[in-house]
């Protein structure tokens, strides 16, 4: 998975305000007066653990501040945190059982989800390869894997609760996508199969092993040649959109409406690969907004990413799917004080590889260093009540104070380089903070 890059605002706030000082003079945060955690303290909710399962009552609260919304975006502050990983899989236990959540979305591919799903709804498989064939690192935990076990679990016997579905809504990989197609022509139309893979051919070529090769190697591609491709996918789309009838007819809705998603992931992947991060959110939060469809008007959804995406910062996911559902979205912030985590590692000492680091604890100029002062070893806050006319003693809160942010990758030797300007109530409607963490339990990855 590809390090989560700043988007221009983020960069400039980097720059604008070093990590460590908390005014435009860069006066150190250490010669200021203690800010006045007062209202924090009466607001912040203690929760009794991370871990799924058992007594839901602590997560009341925050049932509240959810309320009916429809989507509930679930950040992290990094792609490799054990507490972050469970925490998130209490919540959607606690939606699915208590406020009757039906669908849940990851920041992994669109394609390769398909199959877990239909896991987790009854059919055979085994689910640590089909959370391999994903290809990402960060998901490839023993934490994803035992809530995708939870959820076949669920669906199994789910009581008064709805069944719970899981799926993906990233498009970083095309190669499963133009399979899925290409599947369903073979069964609906054998003729057009062959005109398919004339137009996906070009693309073919560039895709990941065993077809092709690198992503690196499309990007390089003279411009002639993508135009091609692009223009080979794009037919591809547009074809299974004029024959919509034809083929819903030789299938059903849902497989129709399955395959043009396919076809539509492969148009996005093309274009991902082009344009990068400023496509690729819009993309997401497009592909999310369409599960939901997909699941019906009474349909709920969790929807797990980075920090970096859930947020509402514009041409980021969150923005896109705030515009979408107003307040029917909720973006959840986690963040965490000191503790480990898993990244690449980017060091002169070693070559670059997933594993541990650990940080201490977060510097003055934090939010989290001021809800070290709290005490609690975990607790939420409803950040909406802070928009508009804060209280006094809640109006730092506004910020930016630097928060915590990393992604796939991190450098062990300049750690204050992932600390950001946040406005956090601007950003998010809630914060989910743990004093410690530790890092996720990485799986290896099986065929």
């Amino acid at each position: 998975m590809r390090s989560h890059a700043a988007a221009p605002l983020l960069l400039a706030l980097a720059l604008a305000a070093a990590p460590g000082c908390d005014s435009p003079s860069g006066t150190p945060s250490t010669q200021r007066p203690e800010r006045d955690v007062s209202w924090l303290r009466d607001n912040a909710v203690p929760f009794r653990t991370d871990a799924p399962g058992g007594d839901p009552s602590d997560l009341a609260p925050l049932g509240r501040i959810v309320g009916g919304a429809r989507v509930v975006g679930l950040g992290e502050a990094t792609h490799g945190t054990r507490e972050f990983f469970r925490m998130k899989h209490r919540v959607l236990e606690y939606l699915v059982k208590e406020k009757g959540f039906t669908t849940f979305g990851i920041e992994a591919t669109w394609a390769e989800c398909e199959r877990i799903n239909d896991y987790v709804h009854g059919a055979p498989g085994d689910p640590h390869k089909l959370l391999s064939a994903q290809k990402f690192w960060t998901w490839n935990t023993q934490e994803v894997l035992d809530m995708i076990e939870w959820m076949r679990r669920h669906n199994q016997d789910p009581g008064g609760a709805p069944k719970v579905s899981f799926h993906g809504f990233d498009m970083q990989y095309a190669r499963v996508a133009m399979d899925d197609v290409e599947a369903f022509l073979a069964r609906v139309d054998p003729e057009g199969l062959r005109e398919v893979r004339e137009h996906f051919a070009c693309f073919r070529r560039y895709e990941d092993l065993p077809a092709g090769g690198s992503r690196a190697d499309y990007t390089g591609a003279p411009a002639s040649e993508k135009q091609l491709c692009r223009a080979g996918v794009a037919a591809v789309h547009a074809l299974l959109e004029a024959r919509r009838e034809r083929y819903v007819r030789a299938s059903s809705a849902k497989d129709y409406e399955r395959a043009l998603r396919a076809a539509r992931i492969v148009v996005q992947n093309e274009d991902e690969q082009v344009n990068g991060a400023p496509v690729r959110d819009g993309y997401m939060a497009e592909n999310a907004a369409w599960l939901l469809e997909q699941a019906g008007p009474g349909a709920k959804m969790v929807v797990w990413a980075h920090n970096g995406h859930v947020n509402d910062v514009d041409v980021l996911m969150g923005a896109h799917l705030r515009r979408r559902f107003g307040a029917d979205f909720v973006a959840v912030a986690f963040s965490f004080d000191r503790g480990s985590f898993n990244a690449y590692v980017n060091a002169p000492s070693s070559a670059l590889a997933v594993r541990p680091s650990t940080v201490g604890d977060a510097p003055a100029g934090t939010y989290e260093h001021e809800f070290r002062r709290l005490g609690h070893p975990r607790f939420f806050v409803d950040l909406r009540p802070l928009r508009g006319s804060p209280p006094a003693s809640a109006a730092w809160m506004g910020g930016p104070l630097s928060m915590r942010r990393v992604g796939s990758l991190f450098s062990p030797i300049n750690p204050a380089s992932y600390l950001f300007p946040t406005p956090l109530p601007q950003w998010f409607d809630v914060v989910i903070h743990f004093a410690d963490t530790t890092p996720s339990t990485l799986l290896p990855f099986v065929r």
